[in-house]
């Protein structure tokens, strides 16, 4: 095996090892925008539900306001 041989030998191993990661660092890309499409997902649905419960509460509170000020006026 000659000087060239070598070299050609170690390029190729050094080309596979990084075609690995390349494809390791694709399936951790995946995975990682899911579990952020997921979080994005949660959030959306989080917010909404305050968003409804907040609103309930302002009813509420608007219904007790004005059970309290007729209470004080009579």
């Amino acid at each position: 095996m000659n000087c060239f041989e070598a070299d050609s030998c170690k390029l190729l191993n050094r080309i596979k090892e990084l075609e690995e990661k390349i494809n390791h660092l694709r399936v951790s890309r995946r995975v990682l925008l899911g579990l952020l499409e997921k979080v994005h997902q949660e959030n959306n649905e989080l917010l909404e539900k305050m968003t409804n419960e907040n609103l309930i509460l302002k009813q509420k509170n608007i219904k007790l306001a004005k059970k309290l000020f007729a209470n004080n006026i009579y």
